[in-house]
């Protein structure tokens, strides 16, 4: 081995990539970014849950522990807890906006 290869004290460190972000997590926000559409609404908040259930499993509980789930970004929690807030958000709009037709008279 010569003193180049990671392997041998005092050689380079292998570079470090970050964990990438979940794309659940990617796809709720960008759901929620589109909800005015109410099949949207639900879909980002179907996507930020599921990106959180896997962000938490990650954490070391469930399946991660056992090396059987994959690793994703912290960051992707963010994205989740975001995508589904506006999912929700719009979700409510939207019922506010058929509740509102049905009372008046539309």
């Amino acid at each position: 081995m010569s003193t180049s290869d990671p392997g041998v004290a005092g050689g380079p460190l292998p570079a470090l990539t970050p964990p990438p972000l979940d794309p659940l997590a990617v796809a709720s926000l960008a759901l929620g970014l589109l909800a005015i559409v109410p099949v949207l609404a639900l879909a980002a908040v179907a996507c930020g849950h599921l990106a959180l259930h896997r962000a938490a499993s990650a954490r070391g509980r469930g399946r991660a522990m056992a090396g059987v789930a994959r690793g994703y970004s912290p960051a992707g929690r963010a994205l989740a807890v975001a995508g589904s807030a506006l999912g929700w958000v719009m979700t409510t709009v939207w019922a506010l906006a058929v509740a509102a037709v049905l009372l008046l008279g539309g």
